[in-house]
């Protein structure tokens, strides 16, 4: 789980962010992250919720096969969303490439990938002298902090309230990408309000 964050997180928020600036200009970005998360939330709020059967049928059959199903399930729905993602995301360059558009460029900075490894160190010693960044750091940091604590609430529901497993898990998931669902498409049109 320690690996993760170097072979999956990184990459992970850094290809999120950097597809939101591509689609759209700079004006609605709090807009976009907003959509996106809710859209996340959505999705996740599925496929969790249809998880929920799956790992009750193969934890039956034998010990440790539900959680087994479910990581081989997850791992075909992200080789399948990296298919779909190549696709669209195409389609989206190729869209604004016939009307002129640059939304990732269009502040006039030149792609770090086009000046080197010397114009990425350079843009990383820029980025850690803003203040806004270490106190958007803390923010996530807390944010996170908070979410990762909510998350004990399915071993609170089984351990604790003595529901069982898949009913805990399915409240669980519920709290979180139901509230996601709902909350993130909020907050992006907050931002969008703040911002304007």
């Amino acid at each position: 789980w320690f690996l993760l964050i170097f072979t999956s997180l990184f990459i992970f928020w850094g290809a999120i962010f950097k597809g939101l600036r591509e689609l759209a200009p700079a004006e609605y970005q709090g807009r976009m992250v907003g959509y996106y998360s809710g859209a996340s939330g959505i999705g996740y709020w599925v496929v969790n919720t249809a998880m929920v059967p799956v790992y009750a049928h193969y934890s039956e059959v034998s010990d440790g096969k539900g959680m087994v199903a479910v990581f081989v399930f997850f791992g075909a729905l992200c080789f399948l969303y990296a298919i779909g993602a190549w696709f669209i995301i195409g389609m989206c360059r190729k869209e604004q490439k016939e009307n002129g558009w640059d939304f990732l460029h269009e502040d006039g900075v030149e792609a770090a990938d086009e000046r080197g490894f010397a114009g990425l160190i350079s843009d990383l010693k820029q980025v850690v002298k803003y203040k806004s960044v270490w106190v958007f750091g803390l923010v996530m940091f807390g944010t996170y902090g908070i979410q990762i604590a909510l998350s004990y609430t399915e071993t609170f529901f089984t351990d604790v309230l003595g529901m069982t497993v898949v009913f805990g898990t399915f409240l669980s998931v519920m709290r979180y990408y139901g509230m996601q669902a709902i909350g993130a498409p909020i907050q992006g049109w907050l931002c969008l309000l703040y911002t304007s």
